[in-house]
């Protein structure tokens, strides 16, 4: 894991009196979602996400790229992802470039196609920005399971 114990993720200026956004298992989104509170995803979503806080379940499947402070990844996701902190879980499945700033975490088991690059500016669009890597995990010669 990579940690930078020296900054701590802002939370207390960002923080919404208003309750999470929820998307059930059962749902499927087409669009873009953005959101400066905290959003967990269950379902499909064929679009972008922006959210201050976002979770994605172990269940859901994303195929667009993220955007938040922070993302916890337990389920699939297709597309590059931009935050200041990224935890993938044991169970994440993420085929796609990750820039991170404060904290990057990988627990054993997790499946990463993609390349990772600590940024000072995360947010900050690069001359060349990340393309999702092709689709799916049926490529073991591409892909990395760590263990």
């Amino acid at each position: 894991m990579f940690f930078r114990s020296d900054k701590a993720l802002p939370m207390s200026k960002h923080k919404s009196n208003s309750a999470p956004s929820l998307l059930g298992a059962g749902l499927t989104v087409t669009g873009d979602l953005s959101t400066e509170g905290e959003m967990q995803i269950d379902g499909t979503v064929e679009g972008n996400v922006h959210a201050g806080k976002l979770t994605v379940g172990a269940q859901a499947r994303i195929n667009g790229n993220l955007h938040a402070r922070e993302v916890a990844i337990r389920g699939e996701v297709h597309g590059s992802i931009r935050a200041d902190g990224v935890h993938l879980a044991q169970t994440a499945k993420v085929s796609g470039d990750i820039v991170w700033h404060n904290t990057f975490g990988v627990e054993t088991g997790a499946y990463f196609n993609g390349q990772c690059k600590h940024s000072d500016k995360p947010f900050e669009a690069t001359s060349a920005p990340p393309a999702p890597a092709a689709s799916a995990f049926e490529a073991p010669h591409r892909s990395a399971r760590l263990a």
